[in-house]
Formats: C-alpha cells, sequence, structure tokens
C-alpha cells in the first residue's frame, strides 16, 4: 500500500503543484491548514482509529491510511 503511495508522490514531483504525505494526521488540523495554502493531500497516515473516521467523515476526498509508520 505504501508503495503505491511513493509511486503517487513521485508522479506529483513532476507537476508543478505543492504536494503533501502527511504522517501522525491526528484529526487534520495541519493537513486541512496546508490544504488551504494550496497544497495537494496525498495521503494521511494514522495509527488512531477514531482519528481516521472522523479525517474520513470530514475530508472524503482524503486518502486516510490508518497504520504504524
Amino acid at each position: 500500500m505504501l508503495g503505491n503511495l511513493f509511486n503517487t508522490l513521485a508522479q506529483a514531483s513532476d507537476k508543478t503543484e505543492l504536494t503533501v504525505l502527511d504522517i501522525c494526521t491526528g484529526a487534520g488540523g495541519e493537513a486541512l491548514g496546508l490544504e488551504l495554502a494550496g497544497f495537494t493531500n496525498a495521503a494521511s497516515i494514522e495509527i488512531d482509529p477514531l482519528a481516521c473516521q472522523t479525517l474520513r467523515l470530514n475530508r472524503p476526498s482524503w486518502q486516510v491510511i490508518q497504520s504504524d509508520i
């Protein structure tokens, strides 16, 4: 799963847009701020299942990965 994510990031690096891979996302405050600043969220990685549920409800277009890094 993370291998596909790294491929996505590599492809995104060919573009001029800013892309972020957010780790230890929590409820997504920093990721939301980065999105508002113009970054594209490639994925958010969080271990806490309740935080992942919150992210998925609030930002359904984001790829949320529940995993330890």
